[in-house]
């Protein structure tokens, strides 16, 4: 299964508006690329969480959830990587996830999946932890 590094999440406020960035690399090894030939295909699932402490991530947040990448991986002997770096766009609000008055802290969780006949999915890849401070 390909592996997912680096994953990092960036958050920029502005006018109510929080801009939602997360970089991180896909490495795709040989074998990966090789059920390529054979009909498999990897897409990205990237969702944002809402975390206080702990080993485990919030609920999802559903506004906040990006639409699905399909990596145009081809066969080949050596690994392929991909480096990508995704924004969104959204509400204040939409990141409300603790009391009023307590800072909203969220981090990005990166999967990679293959839905054929016998599903896969890779390990979580969770990014750093991002605070928003200001108010929706």
């Amino acid at each position: 299964m390909p592996t997912v590094s680096t994953p990092n999440l960036t958050l920029s406020e502005a006018d109510s508006q929080v801009t939602v960035s997360v970089d991180y690399t896909v490495t795709f090894d040989p074998w990966d690329r090789a059920l390529v030939g054979l009909g498999r295909r990897y897409h990205r699932h990237l969702n944002i969480h809402g975390w206080d402490g702990g080993p485990d991530l919030g609920a999802a947040i559903p506004e906040a959830e990006f639409i699905r990448f399909d990596f145009p991986v081809t066969v080949g002997t050596t690994d392929q990587v991909f480096v990508r770096n995704e924004h969104k766009l959204l509400p204040r609000s939409f990141f409300q996830e603790d009391p009023t008055g307590n800072p909203d802290e969220l981090k990005a969780n990166v999967l990679i999946h293959s839905n054929q006949v016998i599903q896969e999915w890779s390990p979580d890849a969770i990014s750093d932890t991002e605070t928003l401070t200001s108010a929706p």
